[in-house]
């Protein structure tokens, strides 16, 4: 049996009864409670995984003494959060179990083996827009799923204790999951932390720009070192990864030349996180946040050429980039358009013009099955691009940081007098085989998504047919 224990200045660490005292011990030891505890054994803390950072554990021993007293000065409970960005670049030690707090966003898998084993990845986001994979088992998996069912949608803020860190295993990157015993998992519990973190999530009003798409868009902060953005990839250029025949996660610098609008620039999704819906099917179900949704609300979703020297690459810019790079969301031009009485999917807004002729540093899946890759990140920070770029052949790229780069700031006095289809936007020929309009997108377009694996429902974020629209 191993437990943690914690001290009135709210340092851990660990203790063990092993099976010789363990009948002795069950029933005396009960969480919650303090006790005054002496004589034990002493060990270094070397197990596969520990429960804290302390370099030694506690052994229980037959001469161990317990008494239980209250002692209020002991907290009841004590949280030490690892910040997303410690467990994505390996800063956080993967052999030692990790508390986390995030925003839930949706659910990205669900499978059942029986009636008790049950498994569920989630998608987390923390408080500067990071996000992380979760994987929930059994028990876990019921509580997490039976919240969703019985509570109205929300802000949902989760805290999972003593959580284990999994390594990138093939296409998949660093998640974390429960422990099969040791871990908590608290849902919007009233709690201090529960509490002082959604304040800070309100403030940024990360909740109202998720759920309705039409409030001031939150700023994403950078780490200098850059650490983040290169988790599990590698640094490739767009000759490479256009050679590639599996899928790959890379990073790679490039400039963004064009839109490919055979698809629109957006798309109808959930309210609550960024699974497809359509809005004619409302309410229903959604399959990634299992919420019960009244209205979709739109999300980006643009296709982009992007260059390198001579080398050209597709790219998908979803959601979450798209508001980071323009600083307003799909919802608010969306709303604009319609305010306009202009309802044709195929108009790009000129605030989305802002994306073209910049120089990204690019965090992209690679899905050659597609013959494109999904962008999962981007940054313009110049140490981040000048570490990429140093990384690629000399011969096979010559790339310009540009100095101007810079976010575009929606002006709505003048933003639809010049409201039309992008003079470099262009349908996408590999997309298309020919002109005809469609609402929903072809099977060649739907295609997984670490951002929207349900996109393949969903249609163009309107209800009218495409323009056809002639290119020279």
């Amino acid at each position: 049996m191993e437990m943690v224990f914690v001290d009135e200045k709210g340092h851990k660490i660990g203790a063990v009864v092993k099976h010789g005292e363990f009948e002795k011990r069950k029933d005396q030891l009960k969480e919650g409670c303090t006790y005054i505890m002496q004589n034990f054994e002493v060990e270094a803390n070397s197990g596969e995984y520990k429960v804290s950072k302390h370099p030694f554990q506690l052994i229980f021993m037959k001469g161990t003494t317990v008494r239980e007293c209250n002692l209020s000065q002991i907290p009841e409970r004590v949280y030490k959060f690892t910040s997303f960005e410690d467990i994505l670049s390996g800063k956080a030690p993967p052999d030692v179990l990790v508390d986390v707090i995030g925003q839930f966003v949706e659910i990205k898998r669900e499978r059942v083996r029986s009636t008790s084993k049950k498994m569920v990845n989630v998608l987390l986001k923390d408080n500067r827009g990071i996000t992380l994979s979760v994987t929930l088992w059994d028990t876990y998996a019921d509580q997490l799923l039976s919240f969703l069912d019985n509570n109205e949608a929300g802000l949902i803020i989760v805290i999972l204790t003593l959580a284990k860190i999994r390594d990138t295993k093939g296409q998949y990157p660093i998640s974390i999951q429960n422990s099969k015993y040791g871990s908590k998992l608290l849902i919007n519990e009233d709690s201090e932390e529960i509490n002082r973190y959604k304040s800070s999530l309100e403030s940024l009003l990360i909740c109202d720009s998720l759920s309705q798409g039409i409030s001031q868009v939150p700023s994403y902060s950078q780490t200098s070192t850059g650490e983040w953005f290169f988790t599990n990839t590698q640094v490739m250029s767009l000759k490479e990864i256009n050679k590639l025949d599996m899928e790959t996660y890379c990073v790679t610098v490039a400039k963004i030349d064009k839109f490919l609008v055979a698809n629109g620039w957006s798309y109808d999704a959930c309210m609550y996180c960024t699974k497809g819906g359509d809005p004619k099917e409302t309410p229903y179900l959604c399959p990634g946040c299992k919420k019960t949704i009244s209205e979709t609300v739109a999300r980006f979703r643009l296709e982009v050429q992007v260059s390198q020297g001579s080398e050209v690459a597709k790219f998908v810019l979803w959601d979450d980039v798209c508001v980071q790079l323009l600083n307003v969301t799909a919802a608010k031009l969306m709303q604009l358009m319609i305010d306009k009485e202009e309802l044709d999917p195929m108009v790009v807004p000129v605030t989305i013009d802002s994306i073209l002729g910049r120089t990204l540093a690019f965090n992209i899946k690679v899905q050659p099955k597609y013959k494109r890759s999904s962008v999962t990140k981007v940054s313009e920070d110049a140490v981040i691009m000048e570490s990429i770029i140093n990384k690629l052949a000399v011969d096979e790229v010559a790339i310009t940081i540009n100095s101007d780069n810079g976010k575009s700031v929606l002006n709505e006095d003048d933003y639809f007098d010049s409201l039309c289809m992008s003079a470099t936007a262009d349908y996408d020929p590999d997309s298309l085989g020919n002109q005809t309009p469609a609402k929903r997108l072809s099977s060649e377009e739907q295609f997984d998504d670490q951002h929207n694996q349900h996109l393949t429902t969903c249609q163009l974020s309107t209800t009218k047919m495409r323009k056809n629209i002639k290119t020279e």
